[in-house]
């Protein structure tokens, strides 16, 4: 359960260790079932948080099967029966540098996965932001 129901001793102590190690202004710790309901999450706190509409993901990049999930899925075979999809989603390809100046004043959030699984386990080259 991880909407404070049931408390149990294992997550109370792991919001401890993470309070007392993150920022003070960090003050809230919320679990979730799996990574994609933590996306759904980020998506709906990084767009309320800034104002701002557009989302970028990395093509190849899986994070789910929901709604928001999908439409960050970068896959069109996989998303196109469910369309429409969120709007304001636009993609870079991941391991190049380049695609940075996509990152503008209207980004409300960039999502990407550490090692890209579903594109055949990439991992980021060094000394590359994305």
């Amino acid at each position: 359960m991880v909407y404070g129901e049931f408390i149990t001793k294992p997550a109370l102590n792991l919001a401890k260790l993470l309070a007392k190690n993150l920022p003070k202004n960090l003050n809230s710790t919320y679990f979730t079932n799996s990574g994609t309901e933590a996306l759904e999450g980020a998506i709906k706190l990084s767009r309320r948080y800034t104002g701002r509409k557009k989302i970028i993901s990395a093509n190849n990049a899986y994070h789910g099967s929901t709604m928001g999930a999908l439409t960050l899925m970068g896959l069109d075979e996989r998303k196109k029966p469910f369309e429409p999809l969120i709007p304001d989603v636009e993609f870079i390809e991941f391991n190049d540098i380049n695609n940075l100046s996509k990152i503008d004043n209207t980004t409300a959030c960039v999502v990407l996965e550490t090692i890209q699984g579903s594109a055949g386990f990439i991992k980021p080259k060094k000394n590359i932001c994305i």
